[in-house]
C-alpha cells in the first residue's frame, strides 16, 4: 500500500460518505462513488472529530464514547498525543513493560529483525482490558495469550498464532483516554532519541531498557503526532502484516505542517521519499529501500483546528464490510466508509473506549494506481 486511501476518497467518495457514511444505528450507508474536490473529503474522513460541547477538548480525551454513533454535537476522532503519550501515561507504559509476560520471550525466536524506521509494533492501553480483547477479537479475529496480574496484564493478540499487536490497562490512577501507538524500529534508541531533538521533536519519554525485550521511547514529531520507537532485543516485533488477516497493513501521519514533519522523519530514520502526482493532494511516501513503509497525508482546513496531529494504523481483513458491521454492533464507530480503492476496500473506525484505527481488506481492489515521483 502506498498512498493515502484518504487521497483515493478524494477521487471516488459520494455525498453519503462525505456526510459520515454512518446511519443513525451505526451502520454503513452506500453511494454511488463520484468525483469531488480535495477540500471536501475530509468532512468525512473527520466525521468523529468535533470537540466536546463543555470542555471544548476533543470528546475523545479522557472521556467514553457512547454505544452508539456520536451526533454532530458530539463527534469522536483521534485524541490529543499530550494526553494519550504524556508523562503519567508513559511511566504506566513503562512501568507496565518492564513486567511484560513471559509469553513474549518464548515467540522472539520466529521474528526477523525489522529494518531502522521500519513500523514494528503496535500496542494500546484500555481501561477495560477485557472489553477491548471483546471488540477486536470479533472485529479482527485476534486471539490473546495469558493475561496476569504479575505482568502488568500486558497482553499480546495474535492472528493464526503470529504476535501482530498487544493491549494492556493502564496502572492504578493513570486512567486516560485509548489510542493506538505505532512503534518505528531503531538501531540504537539512545540515537535515536538524540536525532529526534536534534531535529525539533520532543522526546516524551527517555529511552527506556525493558529487561531483555528491548529498549524503548516515546516521542512526538515536529507536526505533533506521537509515535513510539523500538530497538529490539529477544522482542523484534511483529510477526506477520497484511495480507495476514488481523495483522498490521499501514500507517499515515496526518499533520498541518508536512514540510517539518518531512523533513524531520528523512533526518531521523533512513527514508527516502516519494509523492503522489497530484496537485490537489500533498501526500509523501517514505522508503526504506524499496520498500514503502510510511504515509504523510496534509491536514487540510477540513480539520477542525483543535484536532491535533496523529497516526492513524491500519489492520487487514478478509472483508471490510464484515468488520465494520461488527465494529459498529459492538459499539465501535464507523468514522468513514467503506471506500474501495487500488489498495483494498477500507474504512475508519473508533473502538468503543475511544481509540481510532481503520480496516482494510488487501484482495478487493478498485481503479488505477497512482502515479508517483521523486521529490525534488
Amino acid at each position: 500500500m502506498a498512498f493515502s486511501v484518504a487521497e483515493e476518497a478524494t477521487r471516488r467518495t459520494g455525498s453519503d460518505a462525505h456526510r459520515g457514511n454512518c446511519s443513525a444505528t451505526g451502520r454503513a450507508t452506500t453511494a454511488a462513488p463520484r468525483s469531488i474536490s480535495s477540500k471536501r473529503i475530509f468532512t468525512a474522513h473527520t466525521a468523529a472529530m468535533r470537540p466536546d460541547q463543555e470542555s471544548g477538548r476533543p470528546a475523545s480525551c479522557g472521556t467514553r464514547p457512547p454505544t452508539a454513533p456520536p451526533t454532530a454535537g458530539a463527534r469522536r476522532g483521534p485524541p490529543d498525543p499530550a494526553d494519550a503519550f504524556g508523562a503519567r501515561s508513559a511511566r504506566a507504559l513503562t512501568s507496565v513493560r518492564k513486567r511484560t509476560h513471559p509469553s513474549i520471550r518464548k515467540r522472539s525466536a520466529a521474528m526477523a529483525a525489522p529494518s531502522e524506521g521500519t513500523p514494528c509494533w503496535a500496542d494500546a492501553m484500555f481501561s477495560d482490558l477485557e472489553a477491548a480483547k471483546r471488540f477486536y477479537g470479533e472485529v479482527l479475529g485476534w486471539t490473546f495469550g495469558e493475561s496476569q496480574s504479575q505482568y502488568g496484564n500486558y497482553t499480546q493478540a495474535y492472528a493464526d498464532g503470529k504476535a501482530v499487536a498487544a493491549v494492556v490497562p493502564p496502572m492504578p490512577g493513570q486512567e486516560g483516554t485509548s489510542q493506538w501507538c505505532l512503534y518505528l524500529a531503531s538501531d540504537d534508541a539512545a540515537a535515536t532519541a538524540g536525532k529526534i531533538r536534534d531535529n525539533g521533536g520532543e522526546v516524551l519519554m527517555e529511552p527506556m531498557q525493558v529487561g531483555e525485550f528491548g529498549t524503548m521511547c516515546l516521542a512526538r514529531e515536529p507536526g505533533g503526532a506521537a509515535f513510539g520507537v523500538w530497538q529490539s532485543g529477544v522482542h523484534e516485533g511483529f510477526e506477520a502484516t497484511a495480507p495476514q488477516p488481523g495483522a498490521y497493513c499501514w500507517a499515515e501521519v496526518f499533520t498541518r505542517e508536512p514540510e517539518r514533519t518531512d523533513t524531520f522523519l528523512s533526518a531521523v530514520f533512513p527514508y527516502t521519499v516519494k509523492r503522489i502526482e497530484d496537485d490537489e493532494m500533498d501526500f509523501r511516501m517514505f522508503q526504506v529501500g524499496d520498500d514503502t513503509v510510511l504515509g504523510r497525508m496534509r491536514m487540510t482546513e477540513e480539520f477542525p483546528p483543535e484536532i491535533p496531529s496523529y497516526v492513524n494504523v491500519y489492520f487487514t481483513v478478509p472483508n471490510c464490510d464484515d468488520a465494520v458491521a461488527a465494529a459498529t454492533r459492538l459499539g465501535g464507530t464507523l468514522n468513514f466508509g467503506p471506500m474501495d480503492s487500488p489498495f483494498g476496500r477500507f474504512a475508519a473506525l473508533s473502538d468503543p473506549q475511544g481509540a481510532a484505527f481503520s480496516v482494510i481488506d488487501v484482495t478487493t481492489t478498485a481503479g488505477e494506481m497512482p502515479k508517483v515521483g521523486d521529490v525534488g
